[in-house]
C-alpha cells in the first residue's frame, strides 16, 4: 500500500514481528539462538543469524532485507509517540 499525504513522512514497523518472522521464518527461527536477546545481527558475537550467513545456509540479499526490516522496527520503537497506542 503507498499513502501519500501531506505531513507523513513515514510509518513506523511497529507490531509487525510475527510477519516478519513469517516471512523469514528460518532467520527468527535462528535469532531465538542468538547470545544476546538485543542482537541487531550485524556485529554482536554468537549470532545465530550470522552464522547462517557465514556458513553459506542464507544469502546475503536475503539476510540484508531480515537486518533492514529488524532494525527499522528497532528504531520505530524508540521514536513512537508514548500517548500513541498499536
Amino acid at each position: 500500500m503507498v499513502v501519500d499525504e501531506p505531513g507523513l513522512r513515514s510509518l513506523p514497523l511497529v507490531g509487525h514481528e510475527r510477519g516478519l518472522a513469517l516471512v523469514f521464518p528460518d532467520l527468527a527461527d535462528a535469532a531465538r539462538d542468538c547470545r544476546f536477546r538485543d542482537c541487531t545481527h550485524t556485529h554482536e558475537p554468537g549470532c545465530a543469524v550470522r552464522a547462517l550467513l557465514e556458513s553459506g545456509a542464507v544469502r546475503r540479499p536475503k539476510y540484508d532485507a531480515y537486518v533492514a526490516l529488524a532494525g527499522e522496527m528497532r528504531s520505530s520503537l524508540g521514536v513512537l509517540d508514548p500517548d500513541v497506542v498499536l
